[in-house]
């Protein structure tokens, strides 16, 4: 995170996507590193973020006080199947949705949730690593491709050796600053609305 490279797949994405839409919505939004940090990129002029922990959310309220968005970022509770409801209805056109719910995303991202998301842009990590996670990725995906376009992100190759501030470390260590702690299995599904 410090060095920018965390899920720069995501990033890179999210800047592609972000071209002619003004909404962010953070499903799971931790401590507001995305959210926090579109906004502080320009990409997006107001934040919508649902966060189950309170200690996510206070961490969100203190990054977005000293990152000066407070004013542009709404921190909402637990993302539950209804979610959808809490969206500005006439802004799905305008909208990107960032899902990152640790395998909660096939309760909320339902065939009804999605069809009302249908205008919006969405990235969603897939947890696959059980078989009923991978049955029910199947089931999401099945929906989700009724519906919009989809393509995927998986995370690439990072070389330590491009960064100065990892010079001194071990080889060892220079590795570990560029694991994210998740399987090389992890990849996102990118949703983009149908011509």
């Amino acid at each position: 995170m410090i060095l920018g490279t965390y899920e720069a797949e995501v990033q890179a994405r999210l800047k592609e996507i972000s071209v002619g839409r003004n909404l962010f919505v953070a499903l799971g939004a931790a401590d507001g590193y995305y959210a926090i940090g579109v906004l502080q990129a320009g990409l997006f002029e107001k934040c919508i973020c649902f966060e189950a922990s309170e200690k996510g959310r206070n961490a969100i309220v203190d990054n977005a006080r000293l990152n000066d968005v407070s004013g542009k970022i709404q921190i909402l509770g637990v993302a539950s199947d209804d979610f959808v409801q809490a969206l500005p209805s006439g802004q799905m056109s305008s909208m990107v949705v960032l899902c990152d719910i640790e395998g909660a995303e096939y309760n909320i991202l339902t065939r009804n949730n999605l069809g009302a998301l249908r205008q919006a842009a969405i990235i969603v990590e897939l947890h696959e690593f059980t078989a009923t996670q991978r049955l029910r990725a199947e089931r999401f995906l099945a929906d989700a491709g009724s519906i919009f376009e989809i393509d995927f992100l998986r995370s690439g190759a990072r070389d330590p050796s491009a960064y100065p501030e990892l010079a001194d470390l071990p080889d060892y260590e220079r590795l570990l600053a560029f694991s994210e702690g998740r399987p090389n299995a992890m990849r996102w599904a990118v949703l983009t609305p149908r011509s």
